[in-house]
């Protein structure tokens, strides 16, 4: 009997691995794999939030890897989440006030 194979783990993503939550594109400029989830928070935080286009895909994976608090906190110190419409789509989405995101542009 090879007892290799009853130490072998199979290798499943783990929930908070950047790689397998989020695309490349939103990290063009950094190593994915040497992102960690408590010493990166703010900036995993503000680049999807600030990338995610709309897209509840990757605002659910956000969800699943930090608080809500976190993630409103982040968000209303931001300088990267720009634009009306996207800063509504964040706003409605956790219950904020858009009038509380640095970049948003009231009576547009």
């Amino acid at each position: 009997m090879n007892l290799n194979i009853l130490h072998h783990k199979p290798v499943v993503p783990r929930k908070n691995d950047i790689k397998s939550n989020f695309q490349k594109w939103m990290f063009w400029d950094v190593d994915m794999g040497k992102l960690s989830i408590k010493e990166d928070k703010f900036f995993i935080i503000d680049r999807v939030l600030s990338g995610s286009m709309e897209n509840p895909k990757y605002l659910e994976q956000l969800d699943k890897m930090f608080s809500r608090q976190d993630i409103i906190n982040v968000a209303k110190s931001s300088r990267s989440i720009r634009g009306n419409e996207s800063i509504r789509f964040i706003a409605n989405r956790y219950g904020m006030d858009p009038k509380s995101f640095k970049q948003y542009i009231p009576n547009l």
